[in-house]
């Protein structure tokens, strides 16, 4: 049951993903409907995390959302 709601979760970011490969190789440009669909899946995929796995640490969760929103700001300030 676990794994059939976590295929249900990546299709989508596969078929997102397939959408903004094409589009970039093709056009040499991403359209931000396709990266906002990513951040609309995101919170689903957390979701799934926190209710699913009951092994996770909520320390090294947040740290981890918090890391990774500060390497975003970095890499968008260069």
């Amino acid at each position: 049951m676990q794994y059939y709601l976590l295929s249900i979760i990546i299709i989508p970011f596969l078929l997102v993903n397939y959408k903004i490969l094409k589009s970039d190789f093709t056009q040499k440009k991403i359209p931000n409907k396709y990266l906002l669909y990513l951040i609309y899946l995101i919170p689903f995929y957390y979701a799934y995390l926190l209710i699913f796995t009951l092994h996770i640490s909520f320390t090294l969760f947040f740290f981890q959302i918090l890391l990774t929103f500060i390497i975003s700001f970095i890499l968008y300030y260069f």
